[in-house]
């Protein structure tokens, strides 16, 4: 629990540092909406039920979560030799963290064609984070014989027997699209999860915005770890149990880009149009408070469960 609170508090300062640095406002007090924005991201991040939920739940999914957005942040801030740091430690915490680290070696190779010069330290160090990133299968070949861990081969479809492809497809389409579902709609979904519907349009909105504005390298980041992340829960029995675990460290990436896209849409406005979106974001903020009720509930029920106590 001290970790998951540590690991909270320590993300929601990474959500507030990667958004300051994305969001750019045109016109006046450039500064000042940037902090108010950063802020404002940093609150969503914390109040979004199924986070903290995942930071306190004694897994590993909060620790994960954070050397994820620290990557990201090391990215953003162009200190690559920290973004490396931080994946090599999520391939340490969790198995998808190789395949985050291969994510960000093929931008980096997409950076270094574009300007040699400046993005060469980049792709060496992505690439080192790559090799670094294949310790834990390397280990699991030395003393199993297989790189596959052995609660990945209990939870996985690949390991339905008899093995039948259009099952596995099926099962794999299907889990994709509740994930999916699940993003977009939040506790509206059909499996309902505790997050504000329309989060994830926001986000697409601000990737839209950090693409017009040549920050495209950013948006292939996140968009290629979201739908690495997406295909590997998607192979597992287990995908959406545990309120959304495995892909709370999708939604904390998003998270950034749904603030540029409330920055955007608040610092863009005109003066007659912004109160009213003011007042908008203030009851889509009710909804917010109320995923977190939601995942508090859920969070009692568990702990109840635990002790027997049901």
């Amino acid at each position: 629990l001290l970790i998951g609170a540590a690991g909270l508090a320590l993300s929601a300062v990474f959500i507030y540092k990667i958004t300051f640095r994305l969001f750019m406002p045109q016109g006046k007090a450039v500064e000042v909406w940037r902090h108010r924005i950063a802020w404002l991201t940093s609150l969503l991040f914390i109040l979004t039920g199924a986070i903290p939920w995942s930071y306190l739940n004694g897994m590993e999914t909060g620790l994960f979560t954070l050397f994820v957005l620290a990557a990201l942040h090391g990215f953003v801030a162009e200190r690559p030799g920290r973004s490396a740091l931080f994946l090599v430690l999520t391939a340490l915490v969790r198995p998808e963290g190789i395949f985050l680290a291969g994510i960000a070696w093929l931008v980096s190779i997409g950076q270094f064609l574009s300007d040699r010069q400046r993005y060469r330290r980049q792709l060496g160090s992505m690439t080192l984070a790559l090799l670094l990133a294949s310790t834990p299968y390397l280990v699991n070949i030395a003393l199993t014989g297989t790189p596959v861990a052995t609660g990945a081969q209990a939870k996985s479809w690949l390991g339905n027997v008899p093995f039948v492809l259009v099952d596995l497809l099926g099962n794999m389409g299907r889990m994709v699209y509740l994930i999916l579902e699940r993003m977009a709609l939040g506790f509206l979904a059909s499996k309902p999860w505790p997050v504000v519907p329309g989060l994830l349009l926001l986000a697409l909105f601000g990737a839209l915005v950090l693409w017009r504005r040549e920050n495209r390298w950013v948006v292939l980041l996140v968009a290629g770890w979201i739908a690495v992340g997406t295909l590997l829960a998607a192979m597992l029995i287990t995908a959406l149990w545990h309120v959304g675990r495995y892909q709370v460290p999708f939604l904390a990436i998003l998270i950034p880009l749904a603030g540029v896209g409330i920055g955007t849409l608040l610092s863009a406005a005109k003066p007659a149009w912004r109160k009213a979106l003011y007042l908008a974001v203030l009851l889509w903020g009710f909804l917010v408070f109320y995923s977190s009720i939601q995942a508090g509930q859920a969070f009692y029920d568990g702990v109840a469960s635990t002790l027997g106590q049901q």
